[in-house]
């Protein structure tokens, strides 16, 4: 949920009002409560506006040629724990896994996905936000390939 749309600005409303009349017998307790939870969810929709970015910036860098791949590329382990994660996360958002696997055997369409997680590893990405972006583009490949 985001702070700014009109129904979680309403839920924000309503809860910080529930806080306030239960803030009377808890000596004030339910209002430090509210606080925290709005605390988390501004931090939590900052983490996903700050991958949204990661993701765009990432694609931009990988379509003008400006992308390198990730530190972490010629580490043959973590090469085979990024793949299968990847995989298997694309998996259980409905991808085949000989789809996902295709893509990561064909040379070219490796090394553009590589990049692109090297493009996002530039911007500051974990590793696990470059799994999820990447497998993010091998889903948006399938839902193409299907049209």
């Amino acid at each position: 949920m985001k702070i700014n749309d009109s129904k979680g600005t309403l839920n924000l409303v309503i809860s910080f009002f529930v806080a306030f009349l239960l803030a009377w017998p808890t000596k004030g307790i339910s209002l430090v409560i509210y606080a925290i939870i709005i605390a988390i969810k501004i931090y939590f929709d900052g983490r996903s506006m700050k991958f949204e970015i990661y993701e765009k910036k990432a694609t931009m860098a990988v379509n003008s040629n400006l992308s390198r791949l990730p530190q972490w590329f010629e580490n043959e382990a973590k090469l085979e724990e990024f793949t299968d994660g990847v995989i298997e996360v694309a998996r259980t958002k409905g991808i085949p896994a000989a789809f996902s696997k295709a893509l990561f055997n064909d040379q070219s369409n490796k090394l553009l996905l590589f990049h692109f997680a090297g493009a996002m590893e530039s911007e500051g990405a974990s590793f696990l936000e470059q799994q999820v972006g990447v497998t993010n583009k091998v889903v948006e490949s399938y839902i193409h390939y299907k049209s």
